[in-house]
């Protein structure tokens, strides 16, 4: 079964598309200089493709024959390549995977203190810490604390990063975004003509609504199907870049060797973006994503180093879990964010964002999430928000085709922020996930199991203690600091990023 969300495995002829079918990466074979004609032959039996080299065209074949090499196809062929919705899974899980993080251990181990040793860097997802507190039956923060050892004291991590640390400094950069975006076009809607045609639409910078920008899967869907749509994306970049970024910004971890634990394997794609990339350091923001299930079959990949018999279960608790990590005052909680598990875009720009265009108004978040929500000021309703929550691949094709016909009044969108994540009940759900422990539990049921978990952080039956981002005076500490360093333009130009459309390649993009 397919690791991948569903958006990135759909397409318009086929459920799913292999590589194979409508790569457009041609196979290169290298001219020889040489006189000698050569042939390609194919051998019935085995499938091997043979080059054949004749000294003489018109006589038999010389009895040495070479194998062709194999074609490779890299990330980046597969991020410019439009044949197919996603890259293959063996491409991604080959280039990521925990046997790159061992590879980098043991060369670290080689090298010593040398120079150009790259200390090892590991951002958690909190989402990945619900699965496996669910999985192993324990409480988040004590999932928190066996993770830090594992990476501290097995693998030897210089720090571990809580990508809710990260999470907030994006809800902030994402809010700050929407309300840039609304005091510039106002309540200006699509400025599109009643054609349905791509070539009708007038998108432009700063239009609304403006759509979520965390998922990857829904990034390369829109990038390689639905390209129209991309002036309206966000151009924050996600909790996971923007922990690289924070990890890049600190002069001794510039080199650093940054692996992200992530519930989604599209996460996978999103760090092998050429736009991430640093030609003068040579590095990504992130090096390699493990999935959720990676760094559990990591666990018992490394022997000795203190590891107990007994697996995860038996791990030792860290004591100190770092700066890093988002926690009360007392260090012996974790603290969440209000709103989905996916992140909570849609509750902080409804809340941060409406006091911002309200005048600070005091609201609150609805009790349960419905799929839109509408935010007013005074009974005019003189100034009015339309926020929207849309999971999985078959809403995500109705809101597209809601916007695009424009179901709103004259001069004003139908929705003025998307919250879009491809899974199916959001990242909780992803494809990195733990699996159900057997077949009597119900996917449906897994889920929200793993959903109790993010709520519960110590295992007492409370819900994690919930913090707004705009509130976490550690987060407004540490921005701070850079924009003192680096400037308030070079601090943005690192928050955010950009979208391209990847064009298709007629005919070779076609299934029969």
């Amino acid at each position: 079964m397919s690791t991948f969300s569903t958006a990135l495995q759909l397409t318009d002829l086929n459920d799913y598309i292999a590589p194979s079918q409508a790569c457009i990466k041609p196979v290169e074979i290298p001219k020889s200089n040489d006189s000698a004609t050569t042939a390609l032959t194919q051998d019935e039996a085995t499938g091997a493709v043979y080059q054949v080299t004749l000294d003489d065209p018109s006589a038999a074949p010389s009895s040495s024959t070479q194998i062709t090499e194999t074609a490779t196809i890299s990330l980046n062929d597969c991020l410019a390549c439009s044949g197919c919705v996603t890259s293959a899974e063996t491409v991604l899980i080959t280039a990521q995977s925990h046997l790159q993080v061992l590879e980098h251990i043991n060369k670290s181990a080689s090298q010593g203190s040398q120079d150009d040793a790259r200390p090892l860097i590991v951002s958690v997802s909190r989402q990945s810490l619900a699965s496996l507190a669910a999985k192993y039956n324990l409480p988040l923060m004590g999932v928190a604390r066996r993770v830090v050892w594992f990476a501290k004291h097995v693998l030897g991590a210089a720090e571990v990063v809580d990508v809710a640390f990260a999470r907030d400094v994006a809800l902030m950069e994402a809010t700050a975004e929407f309300v840039e975006r609304k005091r510039i076009r106002g309540r200006r809607a699509l400025t599109a003509s009643t054609s349905a045609s791509d070539a009708a639409l007038d998108f432009s910078n700063h239009a609304l609504p403006m759509l979520a920008s965390a998922c990857p899967g829904w990034i390369c869907y829109a990038e390689k199907t639905q390209p129209y749509v991309l002036p309206l994306i966000s151009n924050t970049k996600s909790p996971q870049q923007i922990s690289g970024s924070l990890v890049r910004s600190s002069p001794h971890l510039q080199r650093a060797f940054h692996v992200a634990v992530m519930p989604c394997y599209d996460k996978k794609l999103e760090a092998s973006r050429q736009d991430f990339y640093d030609e003068i350091l040579g590095t990504r923001d992130v090096d390699c994503v493990l999935a959720t299930t990676e760094l559990d079959v990591l666990f018992g990949s490394v022997e000795g180093k203190g590891v107990p018999s007994g697996g995860f279960v038996e791990f030792p608790e860290a004591c100190d879990l770092g700066k890093w990590w988002k926690m009360d005052a007392s260090n012996k909680k974790l603290v969440g964010t209000p709103g989905s598990s996916s992140g909570g875009y849609l509750e902080h720009l409804m809340v941060a964002g409406a006091r911002s265009l309200m005048g600070g108004l005091d609201l609150t978040c609805p009790t349960t999430r419905a799929e839109c929500v509408t935010v007013t000021r005074g009974r005019s309703a003189d100034v009015e928000l339309r926020l929207a929550t849309v999971y999985g691949f078959k809403n995500i094709q109705n809101a597209l085709r809601k916007l695009r016909q424009g179901h709103a009044a004259p001069g004003d969108p139908a929705y003025h922020y998307v919250e879009i994540m491809a899974c199916p009940s959001g990242c909780v759900n992803g494809g990195g996930q733990m699996p159900p422990p057997s077949y009597s539990v119900l996917p449906k049921e897994w889920v929200a199991q793993v959903e109790e978990k993010y709520r519960d952080g110590d295992g007492d039956g409370d819900d994690v203690t919930e913090e707004w981002a705009h509130e976490n005076a550690v987060v407004r500490e540490v921005i701070g600091e850079m924009v003192a360093r680096m400037g308030q333009d070079k601090v943005k130009g690192m928050l955010r990023t950009g979208y391209r459309a990847v064009e298709q390649t007629i005919g070779l993009s076609t299934v029969w």
